[in-house]
This record gives structure tokens, sequence and C-alpha cells, in this order.
């Protein structure tokens, strides 16, 4: 009974000096800033997505034919969400950094257009598998073939799928694959991968 008391009595000096009440003001204040500093976030990312729109827009039309600015304008719009614009460009610089035999820079370019086209697309789109092969590419010429490997059969399980595939591109993917068995020592894959592929031909 003395302990309710005591709390009792404390309480009601809490009252009469308004501690309670300016807790409650501290906490609005808080809660004001936090929503402020959230809103000027939030206004701020927009304005910043407006910059980088208006900069992708404007390097296009001043260097229309300019290879080297790809990477930058794809950047650009990559920032300000515009997947489609970034996925173009971003494959338009990484076939132009693999044609300079810039391999890394190339295969950084095609795993962001890869990344652009995985929030565009569903998986089992072609789109998603044309993306896969360029960097399913340059993954072998870097010697990541584990990687090589896994990007090249995603992209036959995709075309084989597909209604609109060409069987001439399955028939190169499968080329492909079959190397990269070759340079993992992996020879027995290799040779069925050969042996199917003649065989398709002999039937076309």
């Amino acid at each position: 009974m003395k302990n309710n008391s005591n709390i009792q009595s404390l309480l009601t000096r809490g009252e009469t000096e308004r501690i309670w009440s300016t807790l409650s003001e501290l906490r609005y204040i808080f809660s004001h800033a936090m929503l402020r500093d959230a809103l000027y976030e939030m206004q701020l990312k927009s304005r910043l997505r407006e910059l980088h729109k208006l900069a992708g827009d404007t390097m296009v039309r001043l260097y229309p034919e300019d290879k080297e600015k790809f990477t930058e304008i794809a950047n650009h719009y990559e920032k300000t969400e515009e997947m489609e614009l970034a996925r173009k460009y971003f494959t338009m610089a990484g076939k132009m950094l693999e044609d300079s035999f810039k391999y890394r820079d190339a295969y950084t370019c095609f795993s962001r257009a890869l990344s652009c086209s995985n929030r565009l697309f569903d998986s089992e789109n072609p789109e998603v598998a044309d993306d896969m092969y360029n960097l399913g590419r340059l993954s072998f010429d870097l010697g990541h073939y584990d990687e090589a490997e896994s990007l090249y059969e995603q992209v036959i399980a995709i075309r084989e799928n597909s209604a609109a595939s060409d069987t001439n591109e399955i028939i190169s993917v499968k080329s492909r694959l079959a190397t990269v068995y070759e340079k993992k020592g992996e020879f027995k894959p290799a040779e069925e991968i050969y042996l199917s592929l003649l065989k398709l031909g002999r039937e076309t």
C-alpha cells in the first residue's frame, strides 16, 4: 500500500510540474521531425531522378553516336528507374567494350543489363535469355566457366520453352555450352551435346 501511495504521489507531482505533458510534446516534435525528414528525403529522391533523367536525355541528344558515352547514359537512366533505356544502353556499352577486348567492363555492363531485364520481365522471357547469353559469353572469356555453364543452361531452357525461339539460336548456345564442358575437362557431356547437335543437323 505504501508503494502505491508513493507511485500515485509521483504521478500527481509529475502532472503538476507538466512532466508528462512535456514528454508528450517532445514525442510529437520528434515524430514531426522524422516525418519532415522522410518527406524531404522523398522530395530529394524525386528531384534526383528528374535530374538524372534530364542528364540521360541530354546526353542522348548531344552524343547520339558516341559509344564512349553509353555506360554513363545507362547509369543515368538506371538511377531514374527508366529500366528499358538503362538496359538498352548497358547492352550497347557491353558490346562496344567487348569489341574493344575490355572484358571485365563489358561483363559489368551485361550484368547490369540483366538486372534491368529481371525487373522488366518474368524469368522465362526470351529478353532475359538474351541478356543471360551476353553475360555467359563474357563469363567464358573471363574464365568463369561454372557461371557460363549455368547461364547457358538457363538460356537453353528458356529458348526451348519459347514458341518464338529460332532453332539455330539454340544450336549456337548448346555449342557454346559444349565448349565450356571441354574447358572444364568434362568431355563426356561435351561429346553428348555434339552428338545431339549432329543428329539435329541431319534431321533438319
